[in-house]
């Protein structure tokens, strides 16, 4: 617990008190500080009468950023398998020497770069467990590279972030895919059900940068909020800048090239025909089904997945965004 003098701060979906010296932007979910307006309003007096008088407080905050801690950030559980490569060093931030192993693998041998490099980010960021099916793939982070181990996962209990609240807060105002999904949809059945958005080839959300891994110029591509309402499956190399939420389980295959955050309610599955350039500059972002306990329900990533991870993906997905009104309290005068 702390001090009446203790910070509050906003990560999007609720208020966090924090200790008086702690910075919110520090916090995961990454937050912002809350700021507590006070109006006081007074009409005219009539003759001998005064006029009345009320005072309204206002609890008010900017959204922050919804920069995810890993390349990888799901609380279901982990399977990874085939080939993949998972990079936690900043794409943003970070300039690294590097040199290939045998298998292609890229090991950094000068980071960070003079201390500007962002190294904070884990391989992986999980609410569950994490398994390997196969050795051809690699992970690299400033904490190690051992994709089963502590060293470059990091498993977090409670699961820090609201999936539901966060597809409700950032669908609003997004562009509808527009395909035909069919079923029924019970989120909080268990097990819970989708609706089914079918197979999608060859989409574009948006405008993919072409400048990468160099980070692309403002004006140099285009970024779109995607709302797609039930589980897809994406084949043929999917493109796009911005968030893409699925409501539902999301499967890739054939490939993808995204420049930003993927949002997914249920299960992920990244399966084959990815190649060996990165397809993810940013984060995918991950909840759990209800029954997910067991390995069967997990996300999987593999098929030859390059993921890395980057800030500048991210931290401007809110940008232009006035400040959002959480609480209005009048107080008595």
């Amino acid at each position: 617990s702390f001090s009446n003098d203790s910070k509050v701060c906003w990560n999007g979906t609720q208020e966090i008190a924090v200790a008086p010296t702690q910075d919110c932007t520090t916090i995961i979910p990454m937050a912002e500080p809350v700021w507590l307006l006070t109006s006081l309003a007074i009409t005219s007096k009539v003759g001998n009468n005064p006029g009345s008088r009320r005072m309204v407080q206002t609890e008010v905050a900017l959204n922050p950023p919804l920069i995810a801690p890993a390349p990888i950030s799901t609380q279901a559980p982990v399977q990874l398998q085939g080939s993949f490569i998972l990079d936690a060093y900043d794409n943003c931030s970070c300039t690294c020497a590097s040199t290939p192993d045998k298998q292609g693998n890229v090991t950094y041998t000068d980071c960070p770069n003079n201390g500007k490099c962002n190294t904070t980010a884990h391989a992986i960021y999980t609410g569950g467990s994490v398994s390997v099916n196969g050795g051809a793939g690699s992970t690299t982070s400033s904490f190690g590279t051992d994709p089963t181990g502590n060293a470059s996962v990091q498993n977090v209990n409670p699961w820090p972030y609201n999936i539901n609240d966060l597809i409700t807060q950032y669908k609003a105002g997004a562009q509808t895919a527009p395909y035909t999904c069919t079923g029924t949809q019970s989120f909080f059945s268990t097990p819970p059900t989708y609706l089914n958005c079918g197979t999608q080839s060859s989409q574009n959300f948006g405008t993919y940068p072409s400048t990468l891994p160099l980070e692309p110029a403002a004006g140099t591509f285009t970024s779109v909020t995607e709302y797609i309402p039930g589980s897809v499956k994406l084949t043929s190399a999917a493109t796009g800048s911005g968030i893409l939420i699925v409501d539902g389980d999301l499967e890739v295959n054939g490939g993808l090239n995204w420049y930003g955050l993927i949002l997914v309610r249920g299960k992920v599955s990244f399966t084959g025909g990815a190649g060996q350039n990165v397809n993810l500059y940013g984060s995918v972002l991950a909840g759990q089904d209800v029954n997910a306990t067991d390995q069967s329900q997990s996300d999987n990533f593999g098929g030859s997945i390059n993921f890395h991870w980057d800030v500048c993906a991210m931290k401007n997905l809110n940008s232009g965004r006035p400040p959002r009104m959480l609480a209005t309290h009048e107080l008595a005068y």
